[in-house]
């Protein structure tokens, strides 16, 4: 039984945990652009994912209405996706741009926001952001797995224990 055990806590231990993307933080220059995704930072292939971004410039030379700032994706090097972006001005929101994209496969993309300055009051900037859409299939997949390899380690237990009862 202990056997059994030790074996259960090592694959629990092995089990890969699911990539979670919160708000992450890039920076280029003076400029810092924090990344959102909703819904909830998990996105689904197929559905609309909303991306928002809050950029700040610790000179203060930053003006979001001053900015042609462009959105890309990309996957594999491949562009999907190119949209300019315009400032948000609702007063109850707390990011600077938002754009809506539907990723068409799980897969690992490219998220990227280039801003160059109309006025010239700040310096053009680039910031990237690796974003994963998980396969909503993965943790399945891997129970599934689990759950077979406990069955053949129970399995193997009892015919260990009946061979052994018999002699």
């Amino acid at each position: 039984m202990k056997k059994i055990f030790l074996v259960l806590l090592v694959l629990t231990i092995f089990v890969p945990a699911h990539k979670v993307l919160a708000h992450e933080i890039a920076i280029d220059g003076s400029v810092q652009v924090l990344f959102h995704s909703d819904p909830d930072d998990n996105p689904s292939a197929g559905q609309p994912t909303a991306l928002h971004f809050e950029a700040t410039d610790s000179t203060s030379a930053f003006k979001a209405g001053d900015c042609n700032c462009v959105l890309t994706v990309s996957q594999k090097n491949q562009l999907l996706f190119e949209s300019n972006v315009t400032p948000i001005t609702a007063s109850t929101s707390i990011y600077t741009f938002a754009s809506a994209f539907t990723f068409p496969r799980t897969g690992d993309y490219k998220v990227t926001l280039a801003g160059i300055s109309k006025t010239g009051a700040f310096k053009s900037f680039t910031v990237a952001y690796n974003f994963t859409v998980p396969d909503p299939n993965a943790n399945k997949k891997l129970l599934i797995s689990i759950g077979f390899g406990m069955l053949l380690i129970l399995a193997g237990a009892f015919w260990n224990f009946r061979k052994q009862s018999s002699l």
